[in-house]
């Protein structure tokens, strides 16, 4: 449960990031 949590905000992050851009 915890590693999809992790890999959850990981995506999210890379989502973030890509829109930064």
């Amino acid at each position: 449960m915890v590693f999809a949590q992790l890999t959850y905000r990981e995506s999210l992050r890379d989502i973030e990031v890509c829109l930064r851009t």
